[in-house]
């Protein structure tokens, strides 16, 4: 700005901006040239005043410089006219000048270093900024000093005490301006009092997030190196990743005690606060103690462990980590612990973890399993043979632990049972020759019973008893292992029925052919061999005998054969006998009956002498052929009266009536009769 006083001294200063005229000057700097015109008449002896201010440029820094002993030289000149317009006369030019004067530039390098406080901080938290001010010289620097400071986008300024200086937000809510006017001037060297300020964290800010404050601080000094007038400083959200990892050593039994050791670290950016350290043991583990070196509290409260650490955990790198101290729990193994469980352990803290993946780890315990297997065997009545037995087989575990499975159960039938089933609840069962095999996945737990059905085929080789035996076992250690075998022995009886049918093959007047079969109506098969017995009665000659395995004999009149295969259930027997017919009496009705017996048959109601089996067979004499000449005699009305009276005796005895027609031999007379 500029003022002319015209005339000087008494004239009135009138303000009069001057025509500015620039042109390059050297080092890069701008000259300027001011001209003022038609400033009035100035009478002889008076005095004009030009008063104008100018403020030094940065380039005056360097062109011609600053410093007290750098002078500034501005130089000026006046001209003018006089009445009739000439701008001098023979004296020379009316131009004044030209006038020169120095001026000489302060120079102080003020620098602001700016910091914040806390690093990192917590959402929602406050960060405080500090702001210092210091003069590097060379000359001292003139208040006021002004720092204009850009408060973070996101967070607030939060007002408060801020002396010696003096701060007011402006009304973009963003810029901050602070002034100081005492001390008035800073020597080379000083230092202004640092200024604080404070500004809120979004409570929603993201760990690791950013916030940039940036400042400048100015004063009336030219200052010769501006780059330092200007400092930034970030906060950054805090953020700590946590690691832990649990584990332990050996492989307890039940009832052990076991060690578990929890390794936790920080790999950082930030320093953890409250770090907390959760183990909710689980069934069959139960926490007793725990050990850790300083700074760990713990608390054991059933189940839950809780240890805390009393400092802040530092922050490491994930490369780096920083370890927390040691620190470990031990447990006792319980029965639940079989065969294995699995115990977790997470470490927290208020401080917000990047990587909550790592802040649990599962420490997977193996406990071998301590069981009491134990195996019943029974049955229910005696056992037939060939017919099915069952036996029922329990098995059950008492305890300590539940056996993991798998559960097997062996059987070896002894001579005389066979395998036809076993079935029960998750069994699978199969059988290789006498061997049978049953498994069960499991797990059984404390007082787990289960049963198996095993269905066998008896034999003869199983009378007249049979001793079976079967075993539980499974990989776990048994405390008992006597109860683990069981063997059951039953009787085994014999129900062999037989049935003797005795048929009339062939007849003539001399002979007679008799087949006597034996059947087995079971269920058993015969244990002995059988014997039939024929006593031939009066009017038959035993001749031979014919039949498979079969040997006859004949003591007298009376046939024994016997049979020495055994002969199984359904099955039969024929033996085939030839005989003399000596009758000597025309009509003559000879009835033959045969007998069966085997070692433990049945003995057949009806048959004499405790016979198993009975049947009989008859034929009449026909004698007629010798006497006539060869002719047979025609049946008269009176003999075949005399023929059914005959048929009806034999029915009611159970016989088999067989009568010959033909001429000249015997007549075969039906039916005939078997038990």
């Amino acid at each position: 700005s500029a003022e002319v006083t015209n005339p000087q001294p008494g004239g009135t200063p009138v303000a009069l901006e001057p025509t500015v005229t620039s042109a390059p000057g050297p080092g890069g700097s701008t000259v300027e040239t001011l001209t003022w015109t038609g400033l009035g008449d100035l009478a002889a002896g008076g005095v004009l005043r030009v008063d104008y201010r100018a403020s030094p440029t940065p380039a005056a820094a360097t062109v011609p410089g600053v410093g007290l002993t750098v002078p500034h030289t501005n130089t000026a000149q006046a001209e003018g006219e006089d009445a009739t317009g000439a701008t001098g006369n023979a004296d020379g030019s009316y131009s004044a000048g030209p006038g020169s004067a120095d001026a000489f530039l302060a120079a102080a390098d003020l620098r602001l270093v700016k910091s914040a406080d806390p690093v990192p901080v917590d959402a929602g938290g406050t960060a405080d900024w500090i702001l210092a001010v210091d003069n590097l010289g060379p000359d001292a620097a003139a208040a006021p000093f002004r720092i204009v400071d850009s408060i973070p986008v996101g967070t607030e300024y939060v007002p408060g005490d801020t002396s010696p200086w003096a701060c007011s937000l402006q009304s973009d809510d963003v810029t901050l301006v602070c002034s100081l006017s005492s001390p008035t001037s800073l020597a080379s060297g000083g230092s202004l009092p640092p200024l604080r300020i404070r500004t809120t964290v979004p409570s929603d800010s993201l760990p690791g997030e950013r916030y940039l404050n940036t400042a400048t601080v100015s004063s009336p000094t030219v200052d010769p190196n501006p780059d330092n007038n200007t400092d930034s400083a970030y906060v950054e959200v805090n953020e700590a990743d946590l690691a832990i990892v649990k584990s332990h050593t050996g492989t307890p039994g039940l009832g052990d005690p076991v060690t578990f050791d929890l390794a936790v670290t920080n790999l950082g950016p930030s320093a953890a606060k409250d770090v907390v350290v959760t183990d909710t043991f689980p069934d069959g583990l139960t926490p007793t103690s725990w050990s850790g070196g300083p700074d760990w509290s713990c608390t054991i409260a059933g189940q839950d462990v809780s240890c805390a650490l009393g400092a802040d955990l530092a922050a490491g790198t994930p490369t780096t980590p920083v370890a927390a101290p040691p620190l470990s729990v031990t447990a006792v193994v319980g029965p639940e612990a079989v065969p294995e469980v699995d115990n977790t352990a997470t470490v927290t803290s208020s401080t917000p973890d990047p990587d909550p993946d790592n802040n649990t780890s599962t420490d997977r315990l193996g406990v071998d399993p301590v069981v009491d297997l134990w195996i019943q065997k029974s049955h229910a009545g005696d056992f037939v043979v060939g017919t099915p037995g069952t036996f029922t087989l329990t098995v059950g575990n008492d305890g300590p632990t539940r056996d993991p499975g798998p559960i097997t159960v062996t059987d070896t039938l002894p001579a005389g049972l066979t395998y036809v089933s076993a079935v029960g609840a998750d069994w699978s069962c199969a059988a290789t020759g006498a061997d049978v095999s049953c498994s069960t996945a499991g797990p059984a737990q404390v007082g787990w019973t289960s049963t198996i059905t095993l269905v066998v085929d008896v034999g003869p080789d199983a009378a007249p008893s049979v001793t079976n035996t079967a075993t539980v076992s499974s990989a776990a250690t048994d405390i008992d292992p006597a109860n683990n075998t069981d063997d059951d022995t039953v009787a085994v009886g014999t129900d062999i029925n037989l049935v003797l049918t005795k048929t009339v093959v062939a007849t003539t007047d001399t002979s007679a052919t008799w087949d006597i079969t034996v059947l087995n109506e079971g269920p058993s098969p015969t244990t002995g061999p059988l014997v039939v017995t024929d006593p031939l009665p009066e009017g038959l000659t035993y001749v031979s005998s014919s039949g498979t395995d079969w040997a006859c004999s004949a003591v007298g009149q009376v046939v024994t054969c016997t049979y020495d295969p055994v002969l199984s259930a359904g099955e039969s027997a024929t033996v085939r006998l030839e005989t003399e017919v000596t009758a000597r009496e025309d009509g003559q009705v000879i009835v033959n009956t045969a007998f069966v017996e085997s070692p433990g048959a049945t003995v057949r109601p009806g048959c004499p002498d405790a016979a198993a089996g009975c049947g009989t067979a008859a034929i009449v004499a026909n004698l007629s052929t010798s006497r006539g000449g060869g002719q047979g005699l025609a049946l008269t009305g009176g003999e075949f009266g005399r023929w059914l009276t005959m048929v009806g005796a034999l029915l009611a005895v159970g016989a088999v009536l067989m009568l010959s027609g033909r001429p000249g031999g015997l007549r075969r007379r039906r039916p005939s009769g078997s038990g």
